[in-house]
């Protein structure tokens, strides 16, 4: 062959091998693309797309055109969880800065800003955004959710956010925020990378910098935060075992916020009874959360601790804890939102909640003891913890009670003999096991004669409950210096036939220095009842109004209270 043939093959050979890896680059480049066409994220974005040149067109029924709502409303929150949980730092500072590209989209939030917050919400600070459809709830729970413009759903604080530092100051480790989810495709169909603009609006904000004069109302689940929050497996857990192993879970008592503190909000303190857990606010909770005028002017706080605890033993602890909180939140004790706090007990733990608002002096003592503190043969431990729980003061800034089928004077359920059984049950702390055994050995002469009949000396939950325990003579000595309100249950269903809620008789729930009575036709776990939810929201109400002419609020100051110059 010669040399000119042989140079013209080579350059065949180099032209084929070109084209071979031309067409190998172009195939292979395909698949990438269909590989980055068929990112999940991506897809989701076209439905809702799609969804939402639906809705617009108008080219159906009314009916039909709802039902492209809600399905617009699902996408949406199925987008926006998925992108949160793939979305990386980098891509979260892309996002509110200039735009995230994925695909043929260019992503865009403007910076998210809650105006009743102290620090703003970033996107990645939701540790999770769940969706949350409203058209999901039924029955009572159908009213806490409104169906409108937007995703509901739940976002998720907690480690990746910067509230992390101060979780340590109340019970719980995550805190759940109704979110309302927007993703806008801008019209510029030609326009590539497509504009969209994802918004995050809080939708319990009365005005919201985030919501345009145009937009309609805003979907919201309000009972889907309320209930990751509070429904929680180790609130539920502790039902039981803080009933039974009270000692064991001593730890876990303590005040637990739904939501971030808001200095510009009156604390309402949830306090749940016998054998129960923050869970049993749900309702009461999510119907607050939902009322624009509640929400605005009220944060809600909750109390949880063992119930197996004598009653005075944890009322020092709900005192401990609400000092402790106000210590922390207004040092100053400049702010009146915190000294104007309402406690709501329900049962048991109305009892707690009304020994925070009385003066002890020496009546809790002299009717559990004969002789002075200082004369107990016991340890200096043992005296301490006794004085701490019969010796107290009230606390300046609780300013209401709501009481909740609250045993005032016991419950004979307490003294029958499946429930004296029950209390060999209760696994009592090392400490109050020590301070019975004191007391029994070497103090019986200083014990009032009925302590003597309780196979603990009244130092259980279920002895506490007893008609006939001291504790209930003391109280009546005592009266409420501070504006109290009763709802009591009644099984009968009629206030001309008052008999009982199945566990305290009416006899025991009225409070004759109650500013309000209400007799609603439930049985004993009545937190859920419709009627008990209406009656709390109306003395909230009360409260509000009373509050705002004792410090009144200068117009135009963006929701702050601030104090009117005398």
């Amino acid at each position: 062959m010669s040399v000119a043939r042989l140079s013209r093959f080579s350059e065949a050979q180099t032209i084929a091998r070109v084209f071979l890896t031309g067409i190998i680059s172009l195939l292979v480049g395909c698949t990438h693309a269909g590989q980055r066409n068929r990112n999940p994220l991506v897809t989701q974005l076209q439905v809702v797309e799609r969804n939402q040149a639906s809705v617009r067109s108008g080219a159906t029924s009314s009916e039909r055109r709802k039902e492209a709502e809600m399905e617009l409303d699902r996408a949406i929150a199925r987008a926006v969880s998925m992108l949160r949980e793939r979305i990386t730092p980098m891509g979260s500072s892309a996002l509110t800065n200039g735009g995230l590209r994925l695909g043929p989209y260019l992503l865009h939030m403007p910076a998210h800003s809650r105006a009743d917050a102290v620090e703003d919400i970033g996107f990645c600070q939701y540790d999770h955004l769940y969706p949350a459809d409203p058209a999901q709830e039924s029955g009572f729970m159908r009213e806490f959710a409104r169906i409108g413009k937007g995703a509901a759903m739940v976002g998720e604080l907690g480690l990746a956010s910067n509230w992390a530092p101060r979780r340590d100051q109340f019970y719980g480790q995550r805190l759940y925020l109704p979110v309302t989810a927007l993703l806008e495709f801008q019209d510029a169909p030609l326009q590539s990378p497509r504009p969209v603009q994802l918004r995050l609006i809080d939708p319990m904000l009365e005005t919201n910098p985030n919501i345009s004069p145009s937009d309609e109302s805003i979907s919201a689940n309000y009972t889907a935060a309320a209930r990751l929050g509070l429904e929680r497996e180790a609130f539920i857990k502790l039902r039981w075992l803080g009933l039974l192993w009270p000692g064991i879970h001593m730890d876990n008592s303590g005040l637990y916020l739904l939501q971030p503190y808001d200095p510009d909000k009156i604390p309402v303190v949830m306090i749940h009874g016998l054998y129960s857990s923050p869970a049993t606010w749900l309702e009461m909770a999510s119907a607050i959360m939902a009322d624009a005028e509640l929400s605005r002017r009220f944060q809600l706080w909750y109390f949880v601790y063992p119930t197996g605890l004598p009653i005075p033993d944890s009322a020092c602890r709900l005192r401990t804890a609400l000092k402790q909180a106000i210590e922390r939140l207004d040092a100053t004790h400049s702010r009146p939102t915190t000294s104007e706090m309402v406690l709501v007990g329900h049962s048991m733990g109305g009892l707690l909640a009304r020994l925070q608002a009385i003066n002890s002096g020496d009546c809790f003592w002299t009717n559990h003891f004969s002789k002075p503190a200082d004369e107990l043969l016991v340890s200096e431990k043992t005296r301490l913890e006794l004085k701490s729980s019969f010796f107290f003061d009230r606390q300046s800034f609780v300013s209401r009670l709501i009481f909740i089928a609250t045993p005032h004077a016991g419950s004979d359920l307490a003294d029958l003999w499946l429930s004296r059984l029950f209390v060999r049950l209760i696994h009592l702390p090392a400490t109050t096991i020590q301070s019975v055994t004191e007391l029994l050995t070497l103090n019986v002469d200083a014990l009032r004669p009925d302590l003597l009949r309780y196979q603990r000396l009244g130092c259980t939950s279920v002895e506490s409950l007893s008609p006939g325990n001291p504790l209930y003579r003391a109280l009546a000595e005592c009266p409420v210096p501070v504006p109290c309100h009763s709802i009591i249950a009644n099984r009968e269903g009629s206030k001309h036939a008052l008999v009982s809620d199945g566990v305290v008789p009416y006899s025991s729930a009225h409070l004759a220095q109650a500013e309000s009575e209400k007799v609603v036709a439930a049985g004993h776990p009545c937190t859920d009842s419709p009627a008990v939810v209406e009656e709390v929201k109306r003395i909230l109400r009360l409260h509000i109004r009373e509050f705002d002419r004792r410090h009144p609020r200068i117009a135009g100051t963006a929701g702050q209270l601030i104090e009117s110059p005398q």
